[in-house]
């Protein structure tokens, strides 16, 4: 059910009111005795707006679509041709049922990028963040602390390896079109992230990369990173086969379609580095008249890891839908940033555009209100889905507030890694000594 999101620029919608809260709401259903013929047309028309909005209600979809208990299942043995009696309850979920498969739903669509646990190597393991900054920090900037318990849901945004072998994992949203960036933090062995060196530490921890790792299989980890279409080999490294392309820790190597170059322009990169990604499709330049090439640049800590002939580290790309995508080695282990604040943001090169977060190709979750209006005013074949005079308003009623407490749990868990992804940023950044003022900025 995931699926490309359309870039956006537009602010968040404002968040809903207290009394949508599933905690705060008793089951919407009366047993009450209705028409079959209005019952059949309002439950219908509830399954065919969800069909057609399963990706904004995963959870909903669930309940109404999967396993022999499903509202789909259960419509199949009703028939709307008997004027009988019959009780309502007995069809659409209660609301504590939504909210339980909201929270659930959540793990696999997350309403944000993340790293996709449906298109990652089971060998892979994907993890949330372990927050950085202090407690008191971190409860001041939750603004959704106590509104629905989200412990059992994962914000996956770490992958790890643990096996000899490369295995590969991939973003739950991908381009195809633009300029977008992401970061990826090279993790230490274990669970805490590695503090950034001096720099001048660079040049002979190069050296004793080269010497000591270079070709061992028996060392800490290695990983790959870049970008790779749904086509990429999942059991291989990034840069495995012609729909992937990776740069290695090991001398920053360009790896594309198994074939590596050491010396394009690329550095070596250790637990602590902030490795950045830009990828640019169909990109015209500034003043529309002409159009550059399909490609990819990629940054250590801010800094271009550049090809003295391009500037970039591949060019001529051919177009496709991309995904940000990591392999690991052994323990080799990343953290990802798929934005909106980075911890090196990118800067626009040599007249080009400044690459957007990619975190912005997939749009807020609505509000419960939009919601409600957007499943509302579902049509089918040019009609509206849900018309007052044939369906029954008991049901419809009721799915109404079935889909406002969907949408209140995703776009509580929005929020919730809207706010989380500031701290993980702050925590990031003061490790390094590095601006923070526009974290907290209106």
């Amino acid at each position: 059910m995931s699926a490309i999101s359309s870039p956006t620029s537009s602010p968040p919608p404002s968040t809903s009111s207290p009394d949508t809260s599933p905690k705060a709401s008793s089951s919407p259903h009366q047993s009450r005795t209705i028409n079959a013929a209005t019952t059949s047309a309002a439950i219908a028309a509830a399954l065919d707006a969800t069909r057609a909005h399963q990706t904004l209600f995963p959870g909903l979809a669930t309940l109404f679509f999967e396993g022999g208990t499903s509202i789909a299942s259960k419509y199949a043995s009703f028939s709307d041709s008997i004027d009988t009696s019959f009780d309502a309850s007995s069809f659409l979920p209660s609301v504590e049922a939504v909210s339980s498969a909201a929270l659930k739903s959540i793990n696999d669509f997350p309403p944000y990028v993340a790293m996709n646990i449906r298109d990652s190597a089971p060998q892979l393991t994907l993890e949330d963040v372990v927050p950085t900054t202090t407690s008191s920090v971190a409860e001041r900037e939750d603004t959704n602390k106590g509104s629905i318990d989200f412990s059992k849901t994962i914000r996956r945004f770490v992958v790890r390896g643990g096996i000899r072998g490369y295995r590969m994992s991939r973003a739950s949203h991908g381009v195809g079109s633009g300029c977008y960036y992401y970061e990826a933090i090279v993790l230490g062995n274990g669970s805490g992230i590695g503090q950034k060196r001096p720099r001048d530490e660079d040049s002979s921890r190069e050296k004793e990369n080269v010497e000591s790792r270079e070709g061992s299989n028996n060392d800490g980890g290695h990983v790959r990173l870049g970008w790779s279409t749904r086509l990429g080999d999942l059991q291989a490294p990034v840069g495995y086969d012609k729909y992937s392309y990776a740069v290695r820790d090991i001398m920053g190597s360009r790896v594309h379609n198994s074939r590596r170059e050491d010396k394009w322009g690329g550095v070596g990169f250790f637990p602590g580095d902030v490795i950045g990604f830009a990828i640019c499709l169909n990109e015209k330049s500034i003043d529309g008249a002409a159009v550059q090439t399909n490609h990819i640049r990629v940054y250590k800590n801010g800094v271009l890891m550049q090809n003295q002939d391009t500037g970039i580290a591949f060019d001529n790309i051919p177009l496709d839908t991309y995904f940000p995508a990591v392999s690991c080695y052994l323990d080799g282990a990343v953290q990802l940033n798929f934005g909106p604040k980075f911890v090196y943001p990118p800067e626009a090169l040599n007249g080009r555009t400044t690459p957007l977060p990619i975190s912005t190709v997939c749009a807020p979750p609505p509000t419960p209100e939009e919601a409600e209006e957007t499943i509302i005013s579902s049509s089918k074949e040019g009609r509206k889905i849900f018309l007052s005079k044939k369906t029954d308003e008991g049901i419809v009623t009721t799915f109404k507030q079935l889909v406002r407490t969907e949408a209140m749990v995703r776009r509580e868990a929005y929020l919730r890694h809207v706010s989380m992804h500031k701290i993980e940023i702050l925590g990031l950044r003061n490790e390094r000594g590095l601006p923070t003022a526009d974290l907290f900025a209106s």
